[in-house]
């Protein structure tokens, strides 16, 4: 009897004499607000490593397309290059999980704030036939007004990328390669028709 309430004693206080875990054990819990930073900023960081894959590969080309971007062959040359060194792009490279739900849950308040529909920011209509395609063209219809409004409570991008709404989804495009480097497929509910336009 003593020697099995010797046994149990020790053992019932062992948590009570047990150090606390360590810092990098603890669970971290974040506010909505904290994981919205934490996407926002794993997405800024994969823009600045495109970006900067860019710029090496763009110095890369003979001097005589290096430095006329209106050119279409250079931006086709630099459109060759970049697939090439990403031969393994796929959709959500940028528009990762958490990403694509701020995205989405950006573009739903800001649809809500219209009505609850795309109506209010379709430009006239601009017909384009294909689904955007990583690491393909995409036909760019520029647009002074047109989804800026929606697309301005996106985070905002370099000025050598932008968003592009074709039909229900939004693609990340480098526009000097006309090369869409991301897509997130049905990211614009309430769609009623086929328009492309971009800021």
């Amino acid at each position: 009897m003593l020697v099995t309430l010797l046994v149990h004693v020790p053992l019932a206080f062992a948590p009570l004499l047990q150090p606390p875990f360590p810092p990098e054990c603890q669970l971290d819990v974040l506010t909505p607000m904290a994981l919205e930073e934490r996407s926002v900023a794993g997405f800024h960081a994969n823009v600045d490593a495109y970006l900067a894959l860019h710029r090496v590969i763009a110095r890369a080309l003979p001097p005589s397309e290096m430095f006329d971007d209106e050119d279409p062959f250079f931006a086709d040359e630099l459109r060759r290059a970049l697939v090439a060194a990403r031969p393994g792009a796929r959709p959500g490279g940028f528009f990762t999980p958490s990403v694509a739900e701020s995205f989405r849950r950006r573009i739903d308040l800001a649809l809500a704030y219209s009505g609850g529909s795309a109506i209010p920011f379709r430009p006239d209509p601009f017909v384009y036939g294909a689904t955007p395609t990583v690491n393909e063209p995409l036909l760019i219809v520029p647009d002074g007004i047109g989804w800026a409004p929606l697309l301005a409570t996106l985070p905002p991008l370099p000025p050598q990328l932008a968003y592009v709404v074709t039909g229900p989804d939004l693609a990340l495009v480098d526009v000097a390669a006309n090369l869409v480097i991301d897509v997130l497929f049905d990211a614009v509910p309430s769609w009623p028709g086929s328009d492309v336009t971009y800021r």
